[in-house]
């Protein structure tokens, strides 16, 4: 049996914002072992509910039995770890990856000789004041991805009533 894992806070945004929930909506869930999205869901024995959320192992066997449970425009997702899962499900997946950039401050300091300009800026359509033979020190800003990054949690499937039907 395929084991899910726990939902990180990027998939539970993505879900909350995806499934269009808002403070009220009812939320079925199945799975979830880990609980990671209690915080986001409602349980009740309604028979209609605004969306469904699946962590199951074979989540297509589900499927049919939860559009019988939605809202008409109900919206289902289905959290899976593994591309094999969602291959036997697919409607519209994501997958959502974290990447955390860096961005620092750094002082540089140029040269400009003449008018020209120095080497590697751009050139200025407007002068302030005259840099001819003066050192002139600017705070560039630089980016770059940081080396931690969190990579694959899994898939998140999703598709409204009208198109399980």
């Amino acid at each position: 049996m395929i084991r899910t894992q726990i939902l990180y806070v990027a998939d539970i945004s993505f879900v909350i914002i995806y499934l269009e929930l808002v403070p009220g909506c009812l939320v079925l869930e199945s799975g979830t072992e880990s609980g990671s999205c209690k915080g986001c869901s409602s349980h009740g024995t309604c028979l209609y509910a605004d969306s469904v959320f699946l962590d199951l192992p074979q989540p297509w066997l589900a499927i049919p039995y939860a559009g019988k449970m939605l809202k008409q425009d109900g919206i289902l997702c289905s959290f899976s770890p593994c591309i094999e899962q969602v291959q036997r499900s697919y409607i519209k997946t994501f997958e959502v990856l974290l990447c955390m950039y860096e961005v620092r401050e750094r002082k540089t300091e140029s040269f400009q000789a003449d008018d020209s300009p120095a080497l590697g800026s751009l050139p200025c359509k407007r002068r302030h004041g005259s840099n001819e033979g003066s050192n002139a020190s600017s705070l560039t800003i630089m980016v770059r991805p940081s080396t931690e990054a969190r990579g694959h949690t899994g898939y998140l499937t999703f598709a409204r009533l009208g198109c399980l039907s």
